[in-house]
This record gives C-alpha cells, sequence and structure tokens, in this order.
C-alpha cells in the first residue's frame, strides 16, 4: 500500500513539474511579446486605442468597401461607425459593445440590442483579437497558456501559445519570431444557429505610436475565405476613451 502511495505521488510530481515547464515557456512568449510591443507597463497603462481605417468586408458572397471611425478600450468595449458602400447605395452603421451589452444601429435609425446569439460570437471573435493587441491580460490568473511550437506564416517562422480562458474558446497565437510581436491568431467560434466556423487573423505592418507598437494591417478569415480586411491610420494611444464612447448609439 505504502509503495502504491508513493509511485502515485512520484507520477503526479512529474506530471505536475512538465505542466509547470511548459507555462513557464509560454509565458517567455508572451513576456518577449510584450517588451517588444513597449513593455508591460505601458500596455497596461493605455488601455484605449481608437482611430480610423478602411478595407473590405464580406455580407454573405458580396465584398463591400468600408470606411470606418473606430475606438476600442480593454478586452471587450468597442464603438465602431462604418461607411459602407453597397453597389450604388451607402450605408451607415454603428456597432457597441459596452462590456456587457452590445447595439447596432443603421442609417442614424433607433439602435437594436444584440441577442444572445448574435452578441457571444462577436464578443468572442473581437476579445481574441484585443487579447492579442493587449497581451498583458494574457499574464493573469485567468489564463492558462501552454506552449504549440513552430509555425510558418507565409514566409515569416512564428512561435506560438494556446490561450485559455473561461467562457471564451481556445485560442491559438502565433508571434513572429524576429520581432516577436503577434502575427496570426486562431479559434473556432460557434455562430448564431449553433453553426461551427475558423476564424483567422493576421497582425501586420506594424507602427509605433505613443511609445508602443501597433499593428496597422488585419485580415480576417472565416474558414479560410477573406471577410474583413483593415488599413488603421489616424491611430491615438491614451489610457481611457471619452466618457460615454461605449454608451448605447
Amino acid at each position: 500500500m505504502r509503495l502504491r502511495s508513493l509511485v502515485l505521488a512520484f507520477t503526479l510530481s512529474i506530471g505536475s513539474g512538465v505542466g509547470a515547464d511548459e507555462t513557464k515557456a509560454a509565458r517567455r512568449i508572451i513576456d518577449r511579446a510584450l517588451t517588444a510591443a513597449g513593455g508591460a507597463k505601458l500596455l497596461a497603462s493605455q488601455q484605449s486605442l481608437s482611430g480610423t481605417s478602411r478595407g473590405t468586408i464580406r455580407l454573405g458572397d458580396t465584398q463591400h468597401t468600408i470606411k470606418n471611425d473606430w475606438a476600442v478600450q480593454g478586452l471587450d468595449k468597442l464603438h465602431w461607425k462604418s461607411d459602407l458602400t453597397a453597389g450604388d447605395q451607402a450605408l451607415n452603421v454603428v456597432l457597441v459593445l459596452d462590456g456587457k451589452r452590445g447595439w447596432i444601429q443603421g442609417n442614424g435609425q433607433k439602435s437594436t440590442e444584440l441577442k444572445a446569439d448574435l452578441l457571444t460570437p462577436l464578443r468572442q471573435g473581437f476579445i481574441g483579437l484585443r487579447l492579442a493587441e493587449t497581451l498583458t491580460p494574457l499574464l493573469d490568473r485567468e489564463t492558462k497558456l501552454a506552449p504549440l511550437g513552430e509555425l510558418k506564416v507565409d514566409d515569416m517562422l512564428t512561435v506560438g501559445v494556446k490561450v485559455t480562458r473561461k467562457g471564451m474558446p481556445e485560442m491559438d497565437l502565433y508571434f513572429d519570431k524576429k520581432t516577436h510581436l503577434a502575427a496570426k491568431a486562431e479559434m473556432r467560434i460557434t455562430e448564431s444557429g449553433k453553426v461551427e466556423a475558423t476564424y483567422t487573423a493576421f497582425f501586420t505592418e506594424y507602427k509605433k505610436v505613443a511609445g508602443r507598437l501597433v499593428f496597422t494591417r488585419l485580415t480576417v478569415k472565416r474558414d479560410d475565405k477573406i471577410v474583413l480586411t483593415m488599413l488603421r491610420s489616424n491611430i491615438e494611444s491614451k489610457e481611457k476613451a471619452a466618457e460615454g464612447t461605449f454608451g448605447e448609439p
């Protein structure tokens, strides 16, 4: 009986040690990414970004050009105002997430609150993007990290970390081995109607803003089909957005 207990204790200690080493290896990847992006202290103090962007969005089988004014804060606050061109028609859309609730408004009409089947996947995808951009929450107690090894992203050699957080799908996050900046994020999201899809985001063309590096080009794929492209400009980084930015439109 004593021998069995010793074997069990020894087995558990080995398993625990390997897990701890893997966690430390993953944290080192995040630490390098934080340093490359401007440092944990700076990123933690600048929770809000805002700016303009232009690009394309795919709705159904049709791709449309868009121009946007946007603001983000923390992991789950977003204000997105988009001018979308569909053929010869122009559409103005405002999308807001306040951390718990979300609304959409079209052409100045009364806003509509997003129901859970639309809000949940939208929040999950947005939080995934923000985790890749803010980085500091990846080291908090709510997050579990595991190394994924190396992966070629186009011609870039990257190293990955699997990110697990409560209420979120698992996310595979990859960093450029040369610059240590986030290059790719991928997660599988359950959409409205219980449809599952793999969303992959690519972050490129980093520029320095207020002492930190931010990506200016974003490409998002849904099951290998491009659904969003965005080139960001006029970016400002600050501690907090103006009061009311994330209120119902």
